[in-house]
């Protein structure tokens, strides 16, 4: 699937970094694994993973998107949101 955004290069890769999806507005079928899992960007989706600097990114996609709608950087101290539009231009930014 293509996700990747140039911030996903700078993900932790330190031991045991993963790479999770969670899907909050429907059930995926096991057929969406198929072909290196191709079909996930037809459902809404929430992407997860460490930044190697130590903070958590939440990256939200709508169906069918391949540019996040918004991205949350979140660690114990400091949460940003940052909103996306369509075309995946950076339209705001909050703390």
């Amino acid at each position: 699937m293509d996700d990747a955004q140039p911030l996903y290069a700078e993900r932790s890769t330190s031991g045991g970094a993963k790479l999770r999806y969670s899907f909050p507005d429907q059930a995926v079928p096991l057929s969406a694994m198929d072909n290196k899992f191709a079909n996930l960007e037809r459902y809404p989706r929430i992407k997860m993973y460490s930044h190697r600097s130590g903070m958590v990114i939440y990256e939200m996609f709508d169906a069918g998107a391949r540019t996040p709608r918004q991205r949350q950087w979140r660690a114990l101290d400091l949460s940003r949101q940052e909103f996306y539009s369509g075309n995946g231009k950076l339209t705001r930014v909050s703390f």
